[in-house]
């Protein structure tokens, strides 16, 4: 779950390698500036760890398509994922690891380096083009904001401090990705905002998701609503 949001943000050093450990995670995506704690259990990963937290404490997180798989491939991940910083490690009582990370940003895996006994990549840096401007953008960007703050109000796991410091970031990639760390969706949509490669793509597909959550919020209350009519009537019956 995402931590209470803090307002400095973590700078790409100039001397990060482009060659780094990585590891595979099941059914999380950790969005740039993101903070949070993943388990992990496999040796392997736990050896990347290891190796990471002796140089910079960098490491990258991947994605598998299919949580189910037991010892992923370089194909069962999907090729975009997050540089991370390790925050803190704790050991748990399973033999596995507790590992506080914070997401510095998206990464598109160019090569596998090194398999075993961990995954070594390497990588580039995210790009997003900034094809979308002026009233265009102001509209966008409009419209996902109004949908967020709704979305915010409905689920209610969004702090007034934590919804103020989005709002106020600036930078409206960084604000995208903060928007995302708190969104109930699934996991290919989430891959979707991180993977987009355009300032316009990821508006419009954070839009998307947000108008199709209220969608389906509304149809919840409606259900719910004819459910407790039908309760009423047959108890009166």
């Amino acid at each position: 779950m995402t931590e209470e949001l803090k307002q400095e943000t973590i700078d790409v050093k100039e001397d990060t390698p482009t060659e780094i450990p990585a590891i595979a995670l099941r059914g999380i995506v950790v969005f740039p500036l993101m903070e949070t704690h993943v388990d992990i259990g496999r040796t392997s990963s736990m050896e990347a760890i290891d190796n990471a937290l002796g140089q910079d404490k960098r490491l990258i997180v991947l994605v598998q398509k299919d949580g189910k798989i037991e010892e992923p491939t370089p194909e069962d991940l999907y090729e975009y994922g997050t540089l991370v910083e390790i925050k803190r490690v704790i050991k748990l009582p399973t033999d596995g690891l507790r590992m506080l990370v914070k997401g510095i940003e998206c990464i598109k895996v160019n090569e596998f380096v090194a398999k075993d006994p961990f995954f070594v990549v390497q990588y580039e840096s995210c790009q997003l083009t900034n094809d979308c401007q002026g009233e265009e953008l102001e509209a966008l960007l409009r419209s996902v904001m109004q949908g967020f703050e709704s979305y915010s109000k409905k689920i209610g796991k969004i702090t007034p401090d934590n919804f103020k410091r989005i709002i106020e970031t600036e930078d409206i990639e960084k604000r995208l990705d903060l928007m995302a760390s708190f969104l109930s969706i699934t996991l290919e949509e989430k891959m979707q905002l991180l993977s987009a490669d355009s300032l316009q793509q990821k508006l419009e597909t954070m839009l998307g998701i947000l108008i199709k959550e209220a969608r389906l919020s509304e149809l919840e209350m409606r259900i719910n609503e004819q459910v407790k009519r039908q309760m009423d009537k047959s108890q009166k019956e």
